[in-house]
């Protein structure tokens, strides 16, 4: 009998819905036509935490001022993109719906985001400024070397399940802030994307025997 096996399915937690169309290019071709293209840096950070989050909290970063909306909106939540602008969103069991992209005073799941960016970059141009911490005194609390700090947040390194776990912890823990899981699911999700642009290895396969 030849052994077989079911391979694991890569399936995140994901955006089902948009209402902004514009966003939604944005998220599937990286089309700035429909967005203000000075937020797109922050939108595109935002979007792919949100399209790995499976609750509200995940998205609790400092300086997005993640908040439940009401009214109307009871059952929203939103973050802060720039000035009044907002992304908002809603979650039905683990996938976010609804997503838009607002001015506050003016059904299928998405397949992957247009090149998601390294999520060190949400440590450095969000979390950093928002706390006022320089990445020396950022590494101390976080009791790791400035170094090792530095290459996540730039891009060279990856986030790794001790770095996560210490970054769920430095921000409030599972029940507040971002968990530990969604910090690695966006690490996994740039890193399949940064591999799928180069040519598929070749590799010798391997013939599995009658048992």
């Amino acid at each position: 009998m030849v052994a077989t096996c079911n391979a694991a399915r890569y399936s995140p937690a994901a955006i089902r819905s948009f209402r902004h169309k514009g966003l939604e290019r944005f998220f599937t071709h990286g089309s700035k036509a429909g967005i203000r293209a000075a937020h797109a840096p922050r939108l595109a950070r935002q979007l792919h935490r949100l399209h790995l989050a499976r609750r509200p909290e995940d998205m609790a970063i400092p300086g997005w001022h993640l908040h439940a909306r009401k009214g109307d909106l009871a059952g929203h939540w939103a973050v802060s993109v720039r000035g009044n602008w907002r992304l908002l969103f809603a979650f039905e069991g683990e996938d976010a719906v609804l997503v838009d992209y607002q001015d506050y005073h003016s059904g299928e799941v998405m397949g992957r985001m247009f090149n998601p960016p390294h999520p060190g970059e949400t440590i450095r141009e969000d979390i950093l400024p928002a706390l006022g911490l320089r990445v020396t005194e950022a590494a101390r609390q976080l009791g790791v070397s400035r170094a090792a700090l530095s290459r996540v947040i730039n891009g060279r390194s990856a986030i790794s399940p001790d770095l996560a776990r210490r970054l769920e912890a430095w921000l409030d823990g599972p029940e507040c802030g971002p968990s530990v899981e969604s910090w690695l699911r966006q690490q996994l999700d740039y890193d399949r994307w940064q591999a799928e642009q180069r040519p598929r290895p070749k590799v010798a396969v391997v013939h599995r025997r009658a048992a």
